[in-house]
């Protein structure tokens, strides 16, 4: 894990702290949208309470909805950016290597086995940093 984190270039390294910004204001308006439930309640058994004091806090919850919603929708556009990005440049490091390759150690390895190295196992590594993020 540690030899995949050393790879991370300047713009990946930003993505992760973007996702990491995103997701903490995701989670704060998540927990605050209770508490305007809460007041919404409230308002409801209170005798005298007015229209505005229920559409108040109801306009709040929806818009910290909205705004978790995009939150959200931000924080899979970074993590499927980085996961990509990342991966596409393993398989040129990847790639670049085999034709480094010398005819007898292309010998050793059989090509459905070199073409899995290239594919699965990068997929691998490119889902597990889009689950991660």
């Amino acid at each position: 894990m540690l030899k995949i984190i050393k790879r991370f270039t300047k713009k990946e390294w930003l993505m992760v702290f973007a996702s990491a910004v995103f997701i903490l204001l995701q989670v704060g308006l998540e927990l605050a949208i209770p508490g305007y439930m809460t007041k919404i309640t409230t308002a409801l058994e209170t005798a005298g309470s007015t229209t505005s004091d229920i559409l108040i806090p109801g306009v709040q919850m929806l818009i910290y909805s909205l705004l978790s919603v995009a939150s959200s929708i931000v924080v899979g556009y970074f993590a499927a950016n980085l996961a990509a990005s990342f991966s596409a440049e393993l398989r040129n490091d990847v790639f670049n290597q085999v034709l480094d390759y010398s005819a007898t150690d292309i010998g050793n390895f059989s090509t459905s086995s070199l073409l899995t190295r290239t594919t699965n196992d990068i997929t691998q590594v490119q889902t597990f940093l889009q689950i991660g993020c």
